[in-house]
């Protein structure tokens, strides 16, 4: 089993920053949750593929560029007056020791999709 409490702050983070991306007037957030058996993950190092649980964040927010999305894990890094950049950073370690993965799509003035596929325990 996984750290719940820690899972759940993950996504408060990914929807607190969704929050502060998009329109004031116009913003929308989706968060949809599915699972899938026919997703192969290299990444979490298994050769089979597997259960998989992918919980999908979109906002129709500012975006992200792709110079910062290839620093968005990094420690301290941070495009936001506030804040110390430490919030996906834990997300990543997070995900990572549920041996899962977090994956960013954007484009600036497109909006960001984040997608987190964890191991489903059914």
């Amino acid at each position: 089993m996984g750290d719940a409490d820690a899972l759940r702050q993950v996504i408060l983070n990914i929807i607190k920053n969704a929050v502060e991306a998009i329109p004031q007037s116009s913003g929308q957030i989706s968060i949809r949750t599915r699972l899938t058996t026919n997703f192969r993950i290299k990444e979490v190092r298994e050769k089979k593929s597997t259960r998989l649980v992918m919980t999908e964040i979109r906002d129709n927010g500012i975006g992200i560029s792709k110079e910062n999305l290839e620093k968005i894990f990094t420690p301290f890094f941070t495009t936001k007056q506030s804040g110390v950049g430490l919030g996906m950073a834990i997300a990543q370690r997070v995900i990572d020791e549920h041996g899962g993965i977090i994956q960013f799509l954007s484009e600036k003035e497109q909006g960001t999709t984040v997608r987190l596929f964890l191991r489903s325990c059914l």
